[in-house]
């Protein structure tokens, strides 16, 4: 998907993304693609076990690497993270709420203990480059917690863009919906490129400053 957004990006005569933020990466399905791009990409996973996979996929490559945080809008926050049943890819902060109607198969299985931390603090310790200039939010239902402890980063001249992972209509109990996450990032000055929902009411938006200017 990444590879379309730099080919819109080109169209529209901005700056290309050199350096990807990828939060909620799970076990590196982006990590080759990346590479492949010659992006330089920081994969950020929560959950431990899941995280010693995508750690030894970016070790593999050049320019991946692999950080173990779980992300959210508070500094040192004790949760438990709700681990789900199909490889972890359905994982969250948040209750399954309406997840579990739409895909009934899917069960949290186990829960993790996990201390938050927010992606500015993250920067501010160098954990996180401060030259990140591309963002993905794959964070499944926790974006608008996020997206609050990015304010600085969202507010750097040097990011370009954005795509986040949506839903029209809340997914987990007490997740976002698309239209928290589309007016807080318009106050942050991106906005809206594309987004297309599936079926059960969930898609990528891509968020761009105002490239008709």
């Amino acid at each position: 998907m990444l590879e379309k957004i730099i080919q819109t990006i080109n169209s529209f005569k901005l700056k290309k993304p050199t350096t990807v933020l990828h939060i909620g990466a799970n076990s590196g399905q982006e990590v080759a693609k990346y590479e492949k791009l010659g992006l330089t990409g920081f994969h950020v996973e929560a959950i431990p076990d899941i995280f010693s996979i995508l750690d030894g996929k970016c070790r593999l490559t050049n320019n991946q690497k692999a950080i173990n945080v779980c992300v959210s809008d508070e500094i040192g926050k004790n949760i438990s993270f709700n681990i789900a049943s199909n490889g972890a890819q359905s994982s969250s902060i948040f209750p399954l709420g309406r997840h579990a109607s739409e895909y009934p198969n899917i069960k949290y299985t186990t829960t993790v203990s996990l201390s938050t931390d927010t992606i500015d603090h993250l920067i501010k310790t160098n954990i996180i480059p401060g030259d990140v200039n591309f963002v993905v939010i794959d964070v499944q239902g926790a974006e608008m917690l996020v997206l609050m402890g990015s304010q600085n980063l969202l507010l750097s001249p040097d990011l370009i863009g954005l795509v986040v992972e949506v839903s029209a209509e809340p997914l987990y109990e007490g997740g976002a919906s698309f239209m928290q996450v589309n007016e807080y990032l318009n106050k942050c000055k991106f906005f809206l490129q594309g987004v297309n929902f599936n079926h059960h009411g969930w898609g990528d938006a891509v968020y761009l400053r105002s490239w008709w200017i």
